[in-house]
């Protein structure tokens, strides 16, 4: 009885590991304890860069679902000179998605070969993947990384966008080496 559990088991959770969109890695030699502090960047560059260019509704959706995991942590939130640097950005990718029929006709060996098909319409789909980094801040070093391979579209509605988000935030996190 207890080998079917824990077959029953294992067989439950292959096709939930196999669906993870989340990959991480991180430096092994890291001791993630002394890092007690961390922020989004120092002031002169945060001003630099919303001198340069506005503040996106997502940044600020991804910035509130690190906090929150971050809180999980025993890593402080500082507005400024953390030992720890947040780096995020959604990475621009595309892909061609095709539509449209097509329709063949074969048959098999030394019979009819024939075979028709309609034209397909490409057209090209832009959409964003998050990728988040945490950069020791005294040696500019990533230390922790995580990217989600699930697709931020334009199509998404806010709600859905803002949910997609939390979700592989949450889900980055919690492989993050001391989260509780």
């Amino acid at each position: 009885m207890c080998i079917r559990d824990s077959l029953t088991t294992i067989l439950l959770t292959l096709p939930l590991a196999a669906c993870s969109t989340i990959n991480t890695d991180f430096d092994k030699q890291t001791d993630f304890s002394m890092y007690k502090t961390y922020d989004f960047g120092s002031l002169e560059t945060a001003t630099e860069t919303m001198n340069k260019m506005p503040i996106s509704i997502d940044s600020i959706r991804i910035e509130s679902a690190i906090i929150k995991e971050m809180d999980r942590t025993e890593v402080e939130f500082v507005e400024d000179g953390g030992s720890l640097y947040v780096r995020y950005q959604l990475q621009q990718e595309s892909e061609l998605v095709s539509s449209g029929s097509s329709f063949g006709i074969g048959y098999g060996r030394n019979n009819f070969r024939g075979v028709m098909s309609t034209p397909q319409n490409y057209h090209e789909q832009t959409y964003g993947q998050l990728v988040v980094e945490l950069v020791d801040d005294r040696t500019n070093i990533v230390v922790w990384t995580a990217n989600s391979s699930r697709k931020l579209t334009r199509s998404m509605s806010s709600e859905e966008r803002g949910e997609l988000i939390s979700e592989e935030v949450a889900e980055m996190f919690q492989q993050y080496p001391s989260y509780k």
